[in-house]
């Protein structure tokens, strides 16, 4: 969008923007005059009054025109004469509120990794899916997208491009799940061997992993999830403070800390 925009202080606009690209939004994320609202896979943004600075962030932002709201909510692209459609009936919230979450810092935290002398053998006994490893993007537009009721029971660590969703019931995504003894993190279909009992697997792997972690930050007592690799028979121990609630604010906000990592809408 070339054209520049203009509005007077008390003209309300609105754009929208397909919710896997929350990541455009967050130059608006401080503005205290500018709303949010979810309608199925696409995220609504309006505010009043367009500046020349607010003029370049939106002309960024919006997948099409931005659209001046009129009377009883028509709307009318900016340089146009004519409603064009009709704003939907939402529920808004301040989007410094939706951007806005309390992560750990760093939001995606590099997690340790180590070996055991065990292995892993397949299994035949019917196990919970009680964890989720999948792609970061794919957990991303899963979670903007879905209902608040069904991110409610799920919680999640960062790594990379890297996603670890723990709780029930979990995303249909494609990926690794994984069910839990302990602290240890096994592949569904798959038990470990010596078939020791589980209070000796955890204390064979809190063991092993203590002298292998603390040169990686880890410190001495820190709860700890232990996710076992099974193409590699390597462990990846993830601190249990590094997990948040999947809620759409945490989730837009580790977004923003992988989007300020790795450039403009990469992946």
């Amino acid at each position: 969008m070339s054209t520049t925009l203009t509005a007077g202080p008390d003209q309300e606009w609105v754009f929208y923007v397909a919710a896997e690209s929350v990541s455009r939004l967050f130059p608006l994320r401080l503005a205290r005059d500018v709303r949010i609202a979810i309608d199925a896979n696409t995220l609504w943004v309006r505010g009043q009054g367009i500046d020349a600075q607010r003029s370049v962030e939106l002309s960024t932002m919006a997948d099409r025109a931005v659209l001046l709201i009129g009377s009883d909510d028509r709307l009318t692209p900016a340089g146009a004469t004519v409603p064009t459609q009709q704003l939907p009936k939402l529920d808004w919230i301040p989007i410094s509120e939706f951007l806005a979450a309390e992560i750990p810092e760093p939001a995606s935290a590099p997690w340790s990794q180590f070996r055991v002398q065990l292995c892993l053998v397949r299994s035949d006994v019917p196990r919970p899916e009680q964890a989720l490893l999948t792609n970061w993007s794919e957990f991303r537009q899963w979670g903007m997208t879905v209902s608040g009721i069904r991110l409610k029971p799920l919680r999640f660590a960062v790594s990379g491009q890297r996603v670890l969703v723990t709780g029930r019931p979990l995303p249909s995504l494609r990926g690794d799940r994984f069910w839990i003894a302990g602290q240890v993190l096994l592949p569904l279909g798959f038990h470990w061997s010596p078939a020791v009992d589980e209070h000796t697997l955890n204390a064979v792997i809190l063991r092993t992993s203590s002298s292998k972690t603390e040169s990686c930050g880890v410190n001495a007592g820190e709860r700890m999830f232990y996710l076992w690799n099974k193409e590699l028979n390597q462990i990846d121990a993830i601190r249990q403070t590094d997990f948040i609630p999947a809620t759409r604010a945490n989730i837009s906000s580790t977004d923003q800390h992988l989007f300020n990592s790795r450039g403009p809408y990469g992946d």
